[in-house]
Order: structure tokens, then C-alpha cells, then sequence
């Protein structure tokens, strides 16, 4: 007859903790993705007014003040406004924005002669695929709303001058009086076919995270077992353990992060930085996910695994900022996301994926943050084994003699 679970304490924290990380998972992602709408804020925009205006007025101008008074803006987006096409441009490209709408240094002229040149007005909307597909489709609704408001308004006023100039409008103008301002638009990156639209930022993270996180567990299952077998009654120094855990660890992390770029070879994965660039990164980030595993083993002994699924798995999924922006998170988790290294490793990967590889374009931060876990984590998991090790030596006794053979 089996036993039963209430007599078997271990069962039962068992039970407990895995229905937590179930819990836990499920919170923080079906939040976090559900419903971004109504968390979204701070959505970096760009307005770049050019327009030269003419003596009598200054529609740009006007347009400018409209846009930064819009209730949608102001409640959802964080507005730059740049002098010039070339510097929203070069922003876009360092991904300091989703998106840019731009007034060209004509557009009072062309509005204010349309009735006599039936030329229309132009805006453009630059867009940035390489933020990724849920950033763009914000950045590109939120635009749109605003421009379609503004166009309408436009559209009556340009109207209601004609009207009063020609009570009778032209046919030939009839046209493009219904829409006097036509938007174009422009991918300020290009992202290539091979990029699952701009998803490969997050697969690529992804697949390193999730190598490290199984390399340290099959090195910590299997080395612990082969230590405790050689030991042979002899009590090994949980600092050398440890020492030769980080360093299988890392050889192994050389060999995931060639396999890995390997495979993305196979599949002709898109990338502007150099393949020896993506080695680096991928190394780094698949190094410092196995030694924050090991350092939880090295804190919470086989526990360990349920804080290393909490950090590596439930939290990475859910903060990494590569399929569903930090801008649409709660502002807790959103907090949370920018102190942890996961978010950091999307914008890294994607600078060198998309962005040639620029240490403006967000891959200098994201060294850093990698580089700082990885240290720390170092320091913790070494120096925790050494305290270890010092708190279990034994105490020599004052005046024994040594035990000669």
C-alpha cells in the first residue's frame, strides 16, 4: 500500500514548489502578454520637423505643438524631437526609437499653394523593424491614429480655404483635396529574410540561455557523482569542485556556442555583425547563464534548481524585451527587467544581428551587464565554496604530534 504524501514531508514541498514555478510562470507571462495595451507606455517615438515654414505661417511648426499636446501621445509614447531626417535616421539605427514621423522642409509650401499646384503635402513615417514585430505593430498604430487624426483636420482646413477662394471646387482638384497630406513610409533597417522577422534576436538568446542553463545541470549531476566516487573517503574541497565544475562548464560553453552558430549557418541565419562577434556573445551569454546555475546549486545544494528555473526560465521568458517590449509590461516587472542581464542579451544579439554590431546600439550595455553577472556570480559561487571549506577543516590541536607511519 503506498505511502501516504502527509507522512512524507518531502513530497509535499515537492508538490508545493513545482505548482509555485507553474504559478509563477504562467503570472508573469500571461501578464506580461495578454493584454500589452493597457500597460503600454513610454513608446519611443521621434518627431523631426524640417519644415522652413513661409512668411505668413509655420504649419510644421503647428503640427509639432499639435503632436506634442495629443492625449494618445502624451498618455502612451515618449516623444524626441530631432532637427533633421539624418539624425532620426542614425537613431533608429542605434535603436533609441521604434519609429519616427517625419515633416519635410516643404510641407507649408505645398500645403499653402496645393489649390494652384494640386501637388499634396507629404509626411513621412520611418519604421525600425530591427526593435521587433510587437514593437513595430505599436510604434506603427500609434503613428497612425495620430497622422489619420491630423490629416482629417488638414483635409478640412485646406478645404474650407479653397472653398472660400472657388465656391465650386475643381474636379481636377477634387482628389487630392480628399487627402491633401499622403503619408510614405521607409525601413530605416533592413532586415533580411532569414531574420523570422526580426524574431532571430530572441532565438538566438533563447537557445544560449537555454544551453547553459542544461549544460550546468548535466555538469553538476554528473561531476558530483564522479567526486563522490573518487573520493574514495576523502573529503575533496568544495572549492576545487567547484573550480573544475566552471571549467568543464566553460569548455562546454565553447562547444555550444560553435555548435549553435553552426546550425544557424545551416540555415543561413541574417546578421550584420561579423560570425566571430555572435561566437563571443553567444559564448558569454551561455557561460554566464551555466555559472549562475552552478552558483545556485553552490548556495542551495540540490535546491538550487528550482532558484535556477525561477531565474533562467520563468524570468527570462517573460523580461527578455525581444517579442513583447519592456514598454508594455507592468512597471514592476518592467523595473525588474532592466536589473536583470536577460533584456541586456536581446539587445546585444540584436545590435549584432541587425544593427552592424554598434557598441551604441546597445551591445556596449549589454557587455557590460553580462560581464558584471558573470563576475559576480563568480565571485559568489568561489568564494561561498571557500568559506565553506574553511568553516568544515578541522582545528589542529595545540601541542599534538604528527602521526608518523
Amino acid at each position: 500500500m503506498p505511502h501516504s504524501p502527509s507522512r512524507h514531508p518531502a513530497l509535499l514541498v515537492a508538490l508545493l514548489v513545482s505548482t509555485l514555478i507553474i504559478t509563477l510562470y504562467a503570472l508573469i507571462n500571461f501578464g506580461a502578454t495578454l493584454n500589452p495595451t493597457a500597460h503600454t507606455h513610454d513608446v519611443p517615438l521621434i518627431i523631426v520637423n524640417a519644415d522652413h515654414g513661409t512668411p505668413d505661417q509655420h504649419l510644421g511648426r503647428d503640427l509639432l505643438e499639435r503632436l506634442q499636446h495629443d492625449p494618445t501621445l502624451t498618455r502612451t509614447a515618449h516623444l524626441t524631437v530631432l532637427p533633421t531626417r539624418d539624425a532620426a535616421l542614425d537613431a533608429l539605427r542605434r535603436n533609441h526609437a521604434w519609429a519616427a514621423l517625419v515633416i519635410p522642409d516643404h510641407f507649408t509650401r505645398d500645403l499653402t499653394t496645393l489649390p494652384t499646384t494640386g501637388r499634396p503635402a507629404r509626411l513621412e513615417v520611418l519604421h525600425n523593424p530591427a526593435a521587433g514585430s510587437a514593437a513595430s505593430s505599436i510604434a506603427d498604430h500609434t503613428l497612425d491614429a495620430v497622422v489619420t487624426n491630423i490629416t482629417t483636420a488638414l483635409q478640412t482646413q485646406v478645404l474650407t480655404r479653397v472653398r472660400r477662394a472657388t465656391p465650386t471646387v475643381p474636379t481636377t482638384l477634387a482628389a487630392t483635396l480628399a487627402q491633401p497630406v499622403r503619408v510614405s513610409h521607409t525601413d530605416a533597417v533592413t532586415i533580411g529574410e532569414h531574420s523570422g522577422r526580426g524574431s532571430s534576436t530572441f532565438t538566438l538568446t533563447f537557445v544560449a540561455v537555454l544551453a547553459g542553463f542544461m549544460a550546468a545541470n548535466i555538469i553538476q549531476a554528473i561531476l558530483t557523482d564522479v567526486l563522490d566516487t573518487t573520493a574514495q573517503g576523502q573529503k575533496i574541497r568544495a572549492v576545487h569542485a567547484t573550480l573544475l565544475k566552471l571549467t568543464v562548464g566553460f569548455a562546454t560553453s565553447i562547444v555550444g556556442a560553435t555548435v549553435i552558430l553552426l546550425i544557424a549557418r545551416l540555415f543561413h541565419l541574417d546578421h550584420t555583425a561579423p560570425w566571430s562577434a555572435l561566437f563571443g556573445f553567444v559564448l558569454l551569454t551561455e557561460f554566464l547563464i551555466l555559472t549562475l546555475t552552478l552558483m545556485f546549486y553552490v548556495l542551495l545544494g540540490a535546491r538550487g534548481v528550482v532558484a535556477a528555473v525561477l531565474f533562467n526560465i520563468v524570468l527570462f521568458t517573460a523580461l527578455n524585451g525581444a517579442n513583447q517590449p519592456l514598454q508594455t509590461l507592468p512597471r514592476f516587472l518592467e523595473t525588474l527587467a532592466f536589473a536583470l542581464p536577460f533584456h541586456a542579451a536581446t539587445d546585444g544579439a540584436r545590435a549584432l544581428l541587425f544593427l552592424g554590431g554598434r557598441l551604441d546600439a546597445g551591445l556596449a550595455s549589454a557587455l557590460l551587464s553580462l560581464s558584471t553577472y558573470l563576475a559576480l556570480a563568480l565571485i559568489v559561487s568561489l568564494g561561498v565554496s571557500a568559506l565553506r571549506d574553511r568553516r568544515e577543516a578541522p582545528t589542529p590541536v595545540i601541542g599534538s604530534a604528527p602521526i608518523s607511519a
